[in-house]
């Protein structure tokens, strides 16, 4: 069998890679595979949802449910998938829901900043405050004996993490996020 030069073996991968991404969905288009159709996440299932996505190792389901342009103009530091592991033994995650711009939050403009900088900033702001955050939350009792006690003097209601989503046409997005596991 005569060989092909290889522009010609590059021009068919190329031709073959291109043909199975038209077929596939974008991350603006995908929908998590749980949210059944005609109805809507609550911003917590969502997030419960990228626990899920993260605890299975879906890196690109996760990567799919991240609002990138937001998390390039304002990173967030750690990994999302991080901000899920390190749960306390036998602790479930008891999530709540409340407005943008409480536990992610930046500073505002200083006098000295620029205007661009600080429209910049404002700008940021105004987007984390149109978000939802979602708060993960665990009580733990802070002693030997205690297991199973939730009225305990011991037992201690500590911040795990939050995540603040939005709501696009494509679906819910995490923009920013935050570990409070060693804060």
């Amino acid at each position: 069998m005569p060989r092909l030069p290889p522009v010609v073996v590059l021009a068919l991968l190329v031709s073959l890679v291109a043909s199975a991404c038209a077929s596939s969905p974008t991350p603006e288009t995908t929908t998590p595979e749980a949210e059944p159709a005609g109805e809507v996440f609550t911003a917590s299932a969502f997030v419960q949802h990228l626990a899920r996505l993260a605890a299975s190792g879906d890196e690109a389901g996760l990567d799919a449910a991240i609002d990138h342009e937001f998390a390039a103009r304002l990173p967030s530091g750690a990994d999302l998938r991080s901000v899920f592991h390190g749960v306390p033994l036998g602790c479930e995650p008891v999530l709540s829901e409340g407005p943008g711009y409480a536990a992610i939050a930046i500073p505002p403009p200083m006098v000295d900043d620029s205007e661009e900088e600080a429209a910049r900033i404002e700008a940021l702001i105004d987007e984390l405050r149109a978000t939802t955050e979602v708060q993960a939350t665990c009580m733990v009792t802070d002693g030997e004996g205690n297991e199973g006690e939730e009225d305990s003097e011991d037992s201690v209601t500590i911040a795990l993490y939050t995540v603040a989503v939005r709501r696009t046409p494509a679906g819910w997005r995490a923009l920013a996020w935050r570990d409070h596991r060693f804060e």
